[in-house]
């Protein structure tokens, strides 16, 4: 939970400080979505592992809608999955919507044993309904059974970005602090109002240079760090055995 501790508040407090006049929260706001939509576009997306149903099996596929999501303590979504508002079950075709923020499903995991990706028709022939198979399209992973009313804990390993910053939900590591006020300050300092003009340039050049090598060297920080697949697999089996 620790990770996820920036507050708006606090960023805003920041970025306030270093502008000639004090901004809107909106404007601040505003600009800290484009230094993220920046950084999204610069950076390779995080691999992460998220759970889809919940914690100890209480919350099944079934439930999946987003009021039910919506209404997980902030310790259970920050817990189990950085976003957890944008998944949804389909009944018909036994198909899970996946979050906008992920671009890439490389692995699905029910209880904890890795399924193949098999292609459409196979996943869906009546036949192969007890095979542990899936297909990943799009938005959609597709299910040979229906999973709505089972307990089976989802896992997925995935490429995701960081989604938009909302006043009461900065899904961000904290790790990002500076690079999003010194981003932000950035975008704020396009607005003429907020410029400084006997500061202005100098400050700019220094800002913009600052925000593009925090990037730089984060993207380079999580390369480092980066889990091998092996260790992704250790992982997942030793924390989450059944006893």
């Amino acid at each position: 939970m620790a990770q996820y501790e920036l507050e708006f508040s606090k960023l805003y407090d920041e970025i306030s400080s270093t502008m000639p006049e004090q901004p809107l929260r909106n404007e601040v706001l505003l600009a800290l979505n484009k230094a993220l939509r920046r950084m999204n576009s610069i950076m390779t997306p995080e691999k992460k592992i998220i759970t889809l149903s919940g914690t100890q099996g209480t919350i099944t596929i079934g439930d999946m809608t987003t009021d039910k999501i919506s209404a997980l303590t902030d310790y259970k979504i920050k817990e189990y999955t950085r976003f957890g508002t944008d998944f949804s079950y389909d009944s018909d075709d036994y198909s899970i919507k996946i979050d906008d923020s992920i671009t890439r499903v490389n692995k699905v995991f029910l209880d904890d044993e890795v399924w193949d990706n098999w292609d459409y028709e196979t996943v869906k022939n009546s036949s192969n309904s007890d095979q542990h198979i899936y297909h990943f399209d799009g938005r959609y992973i597709y299910f040979p059974k229906d999973i709505g009313a089972s307990s089976e804990i989802i896992k997925l390993q995935v490429e995701m970005l960081f989604p938009e910053i909302e006043e009461d939900l900065i899904l961000v590591p904290k790790s990002y602090h500076s690079i999003l006020v010194d981003g932000a300050t950035y975008f704020l300092m396009m607005i003429p109002k907020y410029r400084d003009t006997t500061q202005y340039a100098s400050y700019f050049k220094e800002i913009r240079k600052n925000f593009y090598d925090e990037i730089k060297e984060m993207e380079q920080k999580n390369f480092e760090l980066e889990p091998k697949q092996h260790e992704i697999k250790k992982f997942i089996y030793q924390s989450y055995s059944k006893s």
